[in-house]
């Protein structure tokens, strides 16, 4: 009901900022309320866009707004699109957003540099590690060669990145071939994924594999890495167990409603 009102605002009055921020709102709950698609923090970015360019036409900045939005890219991993809605709004105002600026720069370079450095670990480790994984498999290699449309992607877990309740969970892993990548769970808990793995044994079959790179530039560092996106747990299995559907998250969003 929130998101069809919110939509009915936008076509009474398309020139009402605060219209189409409350849309980008609804979108954003959604997803984290009523456990919806990734597409739908896709469609509040759209939604935060036109209330950005519907601010600009009155002359007016709204710190909340650019907060949100940076929110919404956060979760999406678009981290360039976050930093810079969070430096805006640390600009015009918004106290917090200086913190999640240097969190996500942490992260982003924190996974980058386990991916480049393949978890530390030595080539006669790896070489264990990779021995026996179905070379039959999707790999980066073969995703990003579009070889792989439709074919599982079999993995390695290496380590589980702490994060607490952020959003997605994530992993570190590498593929049949001995490359690293991180693994982007949504909908996930990281208490659950944690019980259900172990890093260095667990094999993880990774159903219908979308291939990301993530890129950050920050204090003049360039930071990157593949990423594969999974949009539920359950199209992850366990080799030897179950998918990982029971580490399903229960869904919850805070978002910024008042402006500053």
């Amino acid at each position: 009901a929130g998101l069809e009102k919110a939509k009915e605002a936008t076509v009474l009055d398309a020139n009402d900022p605060m219209n189409w921020e409350t849309l980008g709102n609804a979108y954003m709950g959604e997803f984290f309320v009523n456990g919806k698609r990734v597409d739908e923090l896709n469609k509040a970015l759209k939604a935060y866009a036109r209330a950005e360019a519907a601010y600009e036409k009155l002359d007016k900045r709204n710190p909340t707004l650019h907060m949100n939005r940076g929110k919404a890219a956060m979760f999406l991993e678009d981290y360039e699109l976050a930093l810079k809605s969070f430096k805006t709004a640390g600009d015009i105002g918004a106290a917090s957003a200086r913190g999640l600026v240097d969190c996500i720069t942490q992260l982003v370079r924190r996974i980058a540099g386990m991916v480049e450095r393949k978890g530390d670990l030595k080539a006669k480790r790896l070489k264990e590690l990779t021995a026996g994984m179905a070379t039959t498999s999707a790999s980066l290699a073969k995703l990003r060669a579009k070889e792989a449309i439709g074919v599982p992607m079999v993995a390695k877990l290496v380590s589980l990145i702490d994060r607490k309740d952020d959003i997605p969970v994530m992993l570190i892993c590498c593929d049949c071939d001995g490359e690293f990548f991180a693994l982007s769970l949504y909908n996930a808990e990281q208490a659950k994924v944690g019980e259900a793995v172990v890093p260095l044994q667990s094999t993880l079959e990774i159903k219908s594999p979308h291939l990301r790179t993530i890129a950050v530039s920050s204090d003049g560092v360039d930071y990157t890495y593949p990423c594969i996106r999974v949009a539920h747990p359950g199209d992850v299995t366990v080799a030897g167990g179950a998918c990982l559907s029971t580490a399903a998250a229960r869904p919850a969003f805070s978002s910024e409603r008042a402006a500053a």
